[in-house]
């Protein structure tokens, strides 16, 4: 082959190359975005939501009942309203890349627009005059577009429709379809969602999801501003994707982000550039936590000269009465700090609500322990309340409102007094003395993440460095949900074991994550201990013929068996 023709062929290859990826980012989203009113808060674009079946891990998880999904999915419905074939509409949906666009009603109402492709003129022209016997149809314009009302016979509005440059634009709402018919003549460029990520190629995703943050608000529990799931969120973009692959994936489910801007929440001030470092203290996770807060950066001097940047210029009560007690000493708080520091929140029972247990990685408990001492001591208003031992650790009260949160910030908030040891490389911080003792016999007996077989290998592998990261132990986590006003997903708590968030920095961008891992299948240890149960033991004699309480802190395991001889 001639030198001519291999530059030739060459040439070809990479003019093709090109091409492709030009048209790719030429074509950008599959979202139905130059309709789209301004005031959307969240933006859908999926193949599969109108699919009889949308499963995935081997849990056999529907995703259509997913926050967000769950409300596109139901919006479909309306459909039925229009035609009573069910198989003529199932045709007539199939395979196409729908858009949803969810707008604010009141506080805890969305109103849908629906955007279906359309093909051929003959597949629309069923459109024009619906063939349900039980509704009535009206029509008017808008701005030289006409639209079809449906009511019922008391003429009750049921929802509204448009044909609209091959789209069908449907809503519950008759002024959404005005709205449509307003933003598709002004083709306004300052609606942001669309701005963001109107040019992103999501065709090779089966779903796509595009939201303002605020939007967590109304479907995830304890996401209020003050909350320390509050708090945490903001850390992550203000507008966010996620995207889920077509791919039918039978380990756990990650929506993936292709990354936004940096927001400006102060943490974001710590990380810069700086790279996270996977998790190893699975030891020091008592296995009562419901909620799992995560900062972590593997450049240590790094991390330091900007937490010493912010700290400098933050001002705190909790701070000023630290320094009002010990002076320069408070400085030792600053220079022993580790670049690790974790929220856990515990699961509530009667007697304990909102529990919480801080680690914050020290170099040198020694240098630190009589300045702790100290300040236990010039803070309490009662005497010989400072100090105590449980167990073999010192234990130290601290009357000062909110202390971490002076010495680190809004996210860790909620403790009103502090509670204080430490169990090597961690001082550990609460804000109920009796949570701090738990968190102690769970440790010393090792019931623990180490020791449970859902969470001792989380956040270990190199795709987990993340600097921001999050678990929810979803069981424990409804503990905490069960007097929330927020929907309930029975099916994610049912078949999830965890719900892993997880925001990684990378320069400019921020790339927030979501993975839901399912509840593993029994395994044959399980089986065999059900088989032991029912087979004939040796009772021990019970003088007060109560109950009797098995347990096997050993190996870690949670449960606590209350049973008598009879049962």
């Amino acid at each position: 082959m001639s030198k001519k023709r291999i530059i030739t062929i060459l040439l070809a290859a990479v003019f093709a190359l090109a091409g492709y990826f030009l048209f790719n980012w030429y074509r950008g989203s599959s979202a139905a975005w130059k309709y789209i009113p301004s005031n959307a808060v969240v933006v859908i674009s999926s193949e599969h939501l109108q699919d009889s079946s949308y499963t995935a891990t081997e849990a056999g998880l529907d995703l259509k009942r997913l926050p967000f999904l769950d409300i596109a999915s139901d919006n479909l419905s309306l459909l039925n309203l229009i035609s009573p074939d069910a198989a003529k509409l199932h045709r007539f949906l199939k395979g196409k890349a729908i858009s949803y666009s969810f707008h604010p009603r009141t506080n805890t109402e969305w109103g849908v627009i629906l955007y279906i492709p359309l093909g051929e003129a003959a597949e629309s022209a069923w459109l024009k005059s619906p063939t349900q016997t039980n509704v009535r149809v009206l029509h008017h314009n808008f701005q030289d577009q006409k639209i079809t009302d449906v009511s019922d016979h008391k003429s009750h509005p049921l929802f509204s429709y448009m044909i609209k440059d091959h789209f069908l634009v449907v809503s519950y709402y008759r002024d959404l379809i005005e709205d449509v018919v307003r933003t598709s003549s002004l083709n306004i460029e300052s609606f942001q969602l669309r701005f963001r990520f109107s040019k992103i190629p999501d065709s090779e995703y089966g779903t796509s999801l595009y939201l303002k943050t605020e939007a967590w608000k109304s479907v995830v529990p304890h996401a209020s501003e003050t909350s320390t799931l509050g708090e945490f969120v903001k850390n992550f973009p203000g507008f966010q994707d996620y995207h889920i692959d077509r791919t039918d994936k039978k380990n756990a489910l990650t929506l993936s982000s292709t990354g936004s801007a940096t927001p400006g929440y102060y943490l974001s001030s710590w990380i810069g550039t700086n790279p996270g470092s996977p998790f190893a203290g699975h030891k020091h996770i008592s296995q009562q936590t419901s909620f799992f807060y995560r900062l972590s950066l593997s450049d240590q001097a790094t991390f330091k000269k900007q937490f010493l940047k912010w700290h400098k210029n933050n001002k705190s009560e909790a701070w000023a009465r630290m320094n009002y007690h010990i002076g320069k000493e408070t400085n030792l708080f600053l220079d022993n700090l580790g670049s690790e520091l974790i929220l856990c929140q515990l699961e509530e029972n009667n007697s304990i609500n909102d529990g919480k247990i801080l680690l914050a990685h020290y170099a040198n408990y020694d240098k630190l322990r009589p300045t702790l001492q100290k300040l236990a001591r010039l803070s309490a208003k009662e005497l010989n309340v400072s100090s105590d031992r449980f167990q073999g650790y010192d234990i130290y009260s601290m009357d000062i409102p909110e202390m971490p949160d002076g010495l680190f910030g809004a996210m860790f908030k909620g403790f009103p007094k502090t509670y204080i040891t430490y169990i090597a490389p961690y001082i550990v911080m609460s804000n109920n003395a009796q949570v701090l003792q738990n968190y102690i016999v769970d440790y010393e007996n090792q019931l623990t993440w180490k020791q449970s077989p859902e969470f001792d290998s989380v956040l270990i592998d190199a795709q987990s460095t993340a600097q921001l990261s999050m678990i929810v132990n979803l069981r424990k986590a409804q503990s905490r949900s069960s007097t929330s006003s927020t929907k309930s997903y029975s099916d994610l708590t049912a078949k999830m074991e965890t719900v892993l968030i997880q925001c990684r920095y990378d320069g400019g961008d921020v790339y927030p994550s979501i993975t839901l891992t399912p509840k593993k299948r029994q395994t044959p240890a399980k089986v065999l201990n059900r088989t032991f149960l029912n087979i004939d033991i040796e009772w021990p004699v019970i003088y007060d013929a109560g109950l009797a309480a098995l347990q096997n802190p050993i190996d870690g395991s949670s449960e606590v068996l209350l049973t008598d001889i009879n049962y």
